[in-house]
């Protein structure tokens, strides 16, 4: 399974998915979302935000968009929410393994 595939089934497990438009947040100077779950938190509903990536961290610049895009779906949700990175080096099992998160 790919990456991005094991991220969305364990997320997708622990929450509800949250679907936007890439061109609606491109509308707004927001960034691209990997992956957007509503889940409990401290007996509140809260937004994660999760992005994954292959290799290396994501660019300032892409931080800021991703960060512009949690705060305008939370404001319509009435949620707070929050942005976490997954690098797949950190994170993807030796062959036979389980994904560690």
């Amino acid at each position: 399974m790919h990456w991005e595939a094991h991220l969305n089934a364990h997320f997708h497990q622990r929450g509800i998915p949250v679907l936007v438009s890439a061109s609606f947040l491109r509308r707004y100077g927001c960034g691209q979302m990997d992956l957007a779950v509503i889940i409990k938190r401290n007996k509140e509903h809260y937004l994660k935000v999760v992005e994954a990536k292959s290799s290396m961290t994501a660019s300032r610049a892409q931080v800021r968009r991703l960060y512009l895009s949690v705060e305008m779906i939370s404001k319509y949700l009435n949620i707070p929410g929050g942005l976490e990175q997954f690098c797949a080096s950190d994170y993807l099992p030796n062959p036979g393994g389980v994904l560690k998160l």
